[in-house]
Order: C-alpha cells, then structure tokens, then sequence
C-alpha cells in the first residue's frame, strides 16, 4: 500500500533459558531451592512499517506462547530432596520494532528487538515437606516470565 507494509508472521524457537532463586516459610522456617526452565517460545503477530528507500521500519505485535519447567527443593531440613517439579505452558504478549534491508538484489538483512511477558498461570500447589498426607502447606504459584530478545536474520527472495 504506497509507502506501507501490513502483514502477519509466526515463530517459534527452542529456549534453554533459566534461573533460580531460594525462598523460607513454614514453621520452622525451612529454605527451599527453587529452578524455573523456559524451555519453548512461540508467537502470532501482526507487522506493520514504512518503507524508506531499501529499509522497511516496522513494529510489530501479538500472542506469545512458552512452556516452562519448575522445580522445588527444599534444602535445609531432615527430609530435604525434592518436593515439587511440574511443567506448565504458559500465554502472554509480545511487541517490537525493527528494520529490513535490502543488502544485495535478493537477498535481505534483519535486525529485530522484541519484549515478551508470559502472565502468571497460576498454579496451586500442595506440599508435604515430611512426605504423606496432609500437606504442610500449599502455595500459588504465580511466575511471571519477561523475555528480551534481539535477533538478526538474513533472508533470500525468489
């Protein structure tokens, strides 16, 4: 359309993204380990630019899917060892800009940055630190994923 670009695209990329932390509660106050794995991302969006001699501007938006991977350990207790592990995929959003530029006759250049929020997905959870029924505690969880990504690309017309 004249000057402007309007269209749609979908990725989705293998991720070994992780992090943990340690937290305390119960009584006594136990530590438990806590290791979080984004494993998978994906996304639908929208694209929207300007074309400016050879480089198409644009900004682009939509949903976002990632699965991740929890683990809890408790640590400090006399029935330390594992007390939660539990997979979840998880929805979100995800926005961004960036710029193509045509490098040679066919072939194109790509710089792209894009920020991604998986929501929380609450997931309840009942544990027995002390193994058998009843549980000790329960809790909800209520991770939030951010994901910055920046990537370059090169691509070939036919």
């Amino acid at each position: 359309m004249n000057q402007f670009v309007i269209g749609f695209e979908g990725d989705f990329n293998g991720a070994s993204i992780n992090g943990s932390s340690t937290f305390k509660v119960g009584n006594p106050l136990n530590t438990y380990l806590r290791q979080d794995d984004l494993e998978w991302l994906g996304s639908i969006r929208g694209r929207l630019g300007f074309v400016a001699g050879s480089t198409l501007i644009y900004g682009t938006a939509g949903w976002a899917w990632g699965h991740t991977s929890t683990f809890i350990n408790l640590t400090n207790a006399p029935a330390a060892g594992a007390i939660q592990d539990y997979e979840k995929t998880r929805g979100g959003w995800t926005v961004g800009a960036g710029a193509e530029m045509r490098l040679v006759a066919n072939l194109l250049g790509r710089l792209e940055y894009r920020f991604t929020r998986l929501d929380d997905g609450a997931v309840t959870q009942g544990t027995n630190v002390f193994g058998g029924p009843p549980p000790a505690f329960t809790f909800t969880d209520r991770m939030q994923v951010d994901v910055h990504t920046v990537m370059i690309g090169l691509a070939a017309k036919f």
